[in-house]
């Protein structure tokens, strides 16, 4: 018995992250080959079945992964990007959920022959569009301007509104009377704001007190605050139904806004908690659908399909009537609307609570929600990547480097990069170095490259790749750290002064705190020496007639490759002296000594 169980959960785990690997390798949308992975492990196959896997505890283990996805959610959404689009959040959630709402209750009534007050539940649960669904797509879209933030606001929103939105309709219905309907609907909407704002801001606020007053050791920082989330979910449910879920997204907005204590390595575990549990949570929800609940669905559910769709550009359209943004912006917008994990769970909860009440209709919530699941995030997982380069809001040249650093070694392989055609920003917190760069016609700004306002104010469109150039070796370990969730393992750095690069693996930085090192072992030194000495950064495009070898040939010890840049697809990577041979078409960016470059003037 033991034994099926701990297979069964093991094989779920790992089916999710595979699904998700799977995603990753094929540039496919995470949220929808998830999906199909439950689908056919779940109704086609037989192979898994949540129910008798966790039993009872499927539905409460769902709102307690749900609860922690929402908190990330939250963390990723500190209150100056709020500030920044507060305009278009605030319509979205209020005049386009008001539009979303009651137009797809009235279509649900129309074309599902449903009684009203399920037409209204079915409106409440599918104006969610969370996080669980808009994160990894917005990852792998990688939108430019503020229509990014918008998406992932109005989704880290709309989840625990929504829910509370469901839960009250749900406590209407079973309500006797008119009257109390409205009183249980008023009471319950003031309550939740409550409740949930009092649980949210006391957790939050208790995180902060236990680490401003150093009362945690490092090793129990993350886990005591994912205690608390769920303590307060908890809570807050207890007190009133489903305002845990709002609870918890004030509190990581309230932990993301202050400035009193750092939370990086908090964000940074649970950024790997969401992958694990959306991974787990969409393929048991999808297993737990039966294929006859589908087969059994209405002929009128492609319209009620169609008219969500069509209610999404009408929210959008309406919503964004007085606002700044671009109208590509808005016919994005218009084209993501994805639904997630908390209409599933909020679906399959009261579909069968209904359902044993005996609610006519109550047997096509649960298929119905999940088939626009499938439907939204298939449509728009496959169409959102194509309609951003469509509209110009996605753009594959990120390709640019960031340099910590402004002095003559930066500003020199900044000019050599220009001349590559690949973008580049100096950042230094010396205001004499980046007046020198702006000088030069580069791009610098002014300021410390591990600051959080630094990196929030960073233009860091066009730019994939960080290079920590800086004389100051623990600045380039510092940044190496601090950069690795932006820039992923396109971080790279000079090879430290004091020649730790030499020395047995046991003296080495580990891995995680510093870059790939740069060109050919090169210190900021050595660099600094060449450029004193008159050499400078030149980008070389290597063809049949002047190969690799042509290369070496007339330039010896005298060039030190940087960078390479691929023809085929202009992607930019750093030199490796035992890496691929760089081949006809690629450019090679190099610091040239000052010899080599006089003879090539004599020559001339």
């Amino acid at each position: 018995m033991h034994e099926h169980l701990i297979i069964g959960m093991a094989s779920v785990v790992a089916l999710g992250v595979l699904a998700q690997w799977f995603a990753w390798r094929f540039k496919l949308p995470s949220i929808l080959v998830l999906l199909l992975v439950g689908f056919v492990v779940g109704p086609v196959t037989g192979l898994l079945e949540p129910d008798r896997l966790l039993g009872d505890l499927t539905l409460p283990f769902v709102g307690l992964a749900a609860a922690i996805i929402l908190f990330e959610g939250g963390l990723s959404a500190s209150w100056d990007e709020i500030r920044q689009v507060a305009g278009p959040v605030r319509r979205l959630v209020t005049v386009g959920l008001g539009i979303t709402w009651g137009g797809i209750a009235a279509a649900a009534t129309v074309f599902l022959d449903v009684p009203w007050e399920i037409g209204v539940l079915i409106g409440a649960v599918l104006v969610v569009t969370g996080p669980t669904v808009i994160g990894p797509l917005l990852r792998h879209v990688r939108p430019e301007g503020k229509v990014g933030s918008i998406a992932k606001l109005e989704g880290i929103v709309n989840d625990p509104v929504g829910a509370v939105c469901a839960i009250l309709v749900f406590e209407a219905i079973r309500a006797e009377g008119t009257g109390s309907a409205v009183t249980a609907v008023a009471t319950g909407v003031v309550t939740s704001l409550v409740v949930g704002g009092l649980f949210g801001l006391g957790g939050a606020g208790l995180v902060v007190l236990l680490l401003r007053k150093r009362m945690l050791p490092g090793f129990l920082q993350n886990s005591v605050t994912m205690a608390l989330v769920l303590g307060v979910y908890a809570a807050a449910g207890a007190v009133q139904p489903e305002s845990g879920l709002l609870a918890v997204t004030l509190m990581g907005v309230a932990l993301a806004s202050q400035r009193v204590v750092a939370m990086r390595a908090i964000i940074e575990f649970n950024e790997h908690m969401r992958v694990v549990l959306i991974s787990i949570l969409f393929v048991v929800l999808a297993a737990r659908i039966e294929l006859s609940a589908f087969t059994n669905l209405p002929l009128g559910v492609l319209a009620f399909v169609a008219a969500v769709f069509l209610l999404r550009i009408v929210a959008v359209g309406v919503s964004m009537l007085r606002s700044d943004t671009s109208w590509s912006e808005r016919l994005w917008l218009a084209g993501m609307a994805p639904r997630g994990i908390v209409a599933a769970a909020v679906a399959s909860l009261f579909g069968l609570r209904l359902a044993e009440r005996g609610m006519p209709g109550a047997e096509l919530l649960m298929p119905v929600v999940f088939l626009v699941i499938v439907a939204t995030v298939g449509v728009y997982g496959l169409a959102a990547l194509p309609f951003a380069r469509m509209l110009g809001l996605r753009s594959d040249e990120a390709q640019g480097v960031l340099i910590l650093g402004a002095d003559a070694v930066a500003r020199t392989i900044a000019r050599g990069l220009e001349a590559a055609e690949v973008r580049s920003l100096l950042v230094d917190p010396d205001w004499g170095r980046v007046a020198a760069a702006r000088q030069e016609g580069l791009d610098a700004e002014h300021g410390l490259i591990a600051s959080e306002r630094l990196l929030d104010r960073l233009d860091l469109q066009g730019l994939g790749h960080l290079l920590a150039a800086s004389q100051d070796d623990q600045a380039n370990l510092l940044a190496a750290v601090h950069f690795r969730d932006v820039f992923d393992d396109h971080v790279y750095q000079l090879h430290p002064e004091d020649g730790s690069h030499r020395r047995p693996k046991k003296w080495a930085p580990p891995a995680h705190l510093r870059g790939r090192t740069l060109g050919e072992g090169l210190s900021h030194r050595e660099l600094a020496n060449i450029v004193a000495d008159g050499g400078r950064c030149k980008a070389t495009k290597l063809t049949e007639r002047f190969d690799w070898d042509a290369f070496r040939g007339h330039y010896g010890r005298d060039a030190h490759p940087l960078f390479v840049i691929h023809g085929e697809d202009g992607t930019l990577a750093p030199f490796e002296v035992d890496g691929e041979r760089p081949g006809p078409g690629t450019t090679v960016v190099s610091l040239v000594e000052r010899s080599a470059l006089r003879d090539e003037a004599v020559a001339a």
